[in-house]
């Protein structure tokens, strides 16, 4: 089965603006007034993706995102820091700061900077490798309902990395991936059916899951 999965995810991107329209905007809706972000954050996301300039904006950006990260505490801007300095977005390629900052955004509750910093932990990516520590985040963010979470804790349990190796355990979580129309974990979950592997043996069932993983 397949356990491995990037270390990093791609930094997240603000929505792109809507075209001018010469027709009135609708009547806005009574409601709970929105979150007031802070100045910055916005561009701070959207510099780091303009087709012009881009090493210039994503400086930028970046040094917005430190600010936002460091300053106002904000998870989103901590975990999309740690993919700039995962990937090299603005800033040299640091993976220590990178697992740094998961970590800052992790301990909020930031189920992909919980991901990756589990993942950095299981694969010492920026840190001292703890497999058991990166199987805690792991099951923090599978249990948070995360899909990738649910099927790479599959895999783990699967390939015993940082836990005790158990076959129902591991098609339990692929399951619970499948559900939600991970394409991996459903293969994984119909190999498990076709082999019996931590589930009764059921060609119907491995047929159903392979067909699912191949047609979504």
């Amino acid at each position: 089965s397949d356990g491995k999965a990037d270390a990093h995810a791609e930094a997240s991107s603000s929505a792109a603006a809507q075209s001018p329209s010469s027709s009135p905007p609708p009547p806005m809706r009574a409601g709970k007034p929105p979150r007031k972000t802070p100045a910055g954050w916005k561009s701070a996301l959207e510099l780091g993706h303009t087709p012009a300039s881009h090493q210039t904006n994503n400086t930028r950006a970046a040094s917005l995102l430190m600010k936002l990260a460091d300053e106002e505490k904000l998870p989103d801007a901590q975990f999309n820091l740690a993919c700039y300095f995962a990937q090299g977005i603005g800033v040299p390629v640091d993976d220590e700061k990178a697992t740094l900052w998961y970590r800052k955004a992790a301990t909020q509750g930031h189920i992909k900077a919980q991901v990756n910093l589990a993942l950095a932990l299981v694969q010492g990516v920026g840190c001292r490798r703890n497999e058991t520590e990166g199987s805690g985040w792991m099951l923090r963010a599978a249990s948070s309902g995360d899909a990738r979470a649910q099927r790479t804790l599959g895999a783990m349990y699967a390939q015993g990395r940082g836990v005790d190796r158990d076959e129902r355990e591991a098609a339990r979580w692929y399951a619970q991936a499948a559900r939600q129309n991970d394409t991996r974990a459903q293969f994984n979950l119909a190999v498990c059916y076709q082999e019996g592997t931590g589930v009764s043996a059921d060609a119907h069932k491995a047929a159903k899951w392979y067909w699912r993983a191949a047609t979504l």
